[in-house]
C-alpha cells in the first residue's frame, strides 16, 4: 500500500564512492562518477544529498520522468527490468494510490493507518500472538485511550480494544479471530488502568496469490515454491517496480468470509507477515470505528478459459 495521497514515480541515482570496491559495493551498484557528474550538471534541479544523488520524484505521466531516464540510458547506466534486480545503478520506485471508485468496486481490500499509532510491536519468535509483543515504551501510555489503530512496526496490522473490540465481535464477520497481545517478556497482566490490545485477525486463510515473489538473495519464484511455515529468507512481491503491489487472485470466491488472512507472508519470516484482507461489510464496519484507515483494492482475476 501506498503512504503516498497520489501516485507517484521515484527515481534515485546516486554517485558511486572512489572507495566503493573497497568499501564491498559490487560494481554495477550506483552510477559511476564521470556519468553522474554529467546526469548532474544536465539536471542540476534535481540533484540532492549535498551533491551525492539525483532524485525525481513525479507523477508517472510526468515527462520529466522519462526524459531523466533517456539520459540515464544514454550516459550508459542500466535500468532495472524489476524490483529482485540488484546490483542497480538506477532506482526506480512506483507508488500508487487508488480512488474512491477503485476502493468501493473491489470485492477484497486491505487497510493500513498512519500516525497516531495505538502502540508499537517487537517481534519475537515463539510468541502465542503470532510472533508479537507490544513494547512499554513512549505510546503505551500515551495511547491508552485509542480503541482502534495500527503499530510502528506494522502499519497495516490493526489491534483494537474498548468499544471498538466489541463492534469487531458483534458485527457477525466470518473468519475473524482477536488475538490478545502479550506484554514485552511475555506478560498477559497489563497494567491497572490500560486495557489489553487485541490483535485484528482470522482463522480463514487465502489460496496462493497471483503473483511471483523474490527474496533477499534475488530469486524470483511462484508462491507455490515456498514452505511459508519454514521461510529460510525473507520475500517480497515481485511487480515491476511497484513498491507494495496488492494481493492479485485467480478465481477466488470473495463470498465466503470477510476477513482472511493471506498464505504468503511478506517481508518477513514470523506469522505476523501474513497480511489481512477484508470484505467490504468489514470495511464499512472499520470505517465507522476509525474514518482515517487507507485502503487498497485486492484484484481478482478471472480463472483462464473462464
Amino acid at each position: 500500500m501506498s503512504l503516498h495521497f497520489e501516485s507517484v514515480r521515484v527515481i534515485k541515482i546516486c554517485r558511486r564512492s572512489p572507495d566503493a570496491g573497497e568499501m564491498g559495493d559490487p560494481p554495477m551498484q550506483y552510477a559511476p562518477i564521470p556519468v553522474f557528474d554529467a546526469l548532474a550538471a544536465r539536471f542540476p534541479e534535481f540533484v540532492a544529498g549535498r551533491g551525492h544523488r539525483i532524485e525525481l520524484t513525479r507523477h508517472p505521466a510526468d515527462p520529466a520522468l522519462e526524459t531523466l531516464l533517456r539520459a540515464a540510458v544514454e550516459l550508459g547506466l542500466k535500468l532495472p527490468a524489476n524490483r529482485a534486480e540488484w546490483p542497480v545503478q538506477v532506482d526506480i520506485t512506483d507508488y500508487t494510490a487508488y480512488s474512491l471508485e477503485d476502493i468501493d468496486a473491489a470485492p477484497l481490500v486491505t487497510c493500513q493507518r498512519l500516525d497516531p499509532f495505538i502502540g508499537s510491536v517487537d517481534f519475537e519468535a515463539g510468541s502465542p500472538c503470532i510472533g508479537l509483543h507490544i513494547r512499554q515504551d513512549q505510546w503505551f501510555k500515551k495511547c491508552r485511550n485509542r480503541q482502534i489503530g495500527t503499530m510502528t512496526g506494522k502499519r497495516d496490522l490493526l489491534a483494537v480494544r474498548g468499544a471498538a473490540r466489541k463492534a469487531l465481535e458483534s458485527a457477525g464477520l466470518r473468519g475473524l479471530r482477536l488475538l490478545p497481545l502479550p506484554l514485552q517478556g511475555g506478560s498477559d497482566a497489563w497494567p491497572d488502568g490500560i486495557e489489553p490490545l487485541h490483535v485484528v485477525w482470522s482463522d480463514r486463510m487465502l489460496p496462493e496469490a497471483d503473483l511471483e515473489l523474490y527474496d533477499n538473495r534475488y530469486r524470483i519464484f511462484r508462491p507455490a515454491d515456498v514452505d511459508f511455515k519454514n521461510l529460510a529468507d525473507e520475500c517480497f512481491p515481485l511487480n515491476g517496480y511497484e513498491q507494495d503491489p496488492p494481493p492479485r487472485y485467480r478465481a477466488l470466491d470473495p463470498a465466503t468470509f470477510d476477513v482472511a488472512i493471506t498464505h504468503e507472508r511478506y517481508w518477513g519470516k514470523q506469522e505476523c507477515y501474513h497480511k489481512v484482507v477484508y470484505s467490504q461489510k468489514a470495511r464499512r464496519v472499520l470505517e465507522k470505528l476509525d474514518g482515517k484507515l487507507i485502503y487498497s483494492p485486492v484484484f481478482i482475476t478471472p480463472a483462464e478459459g473462464g
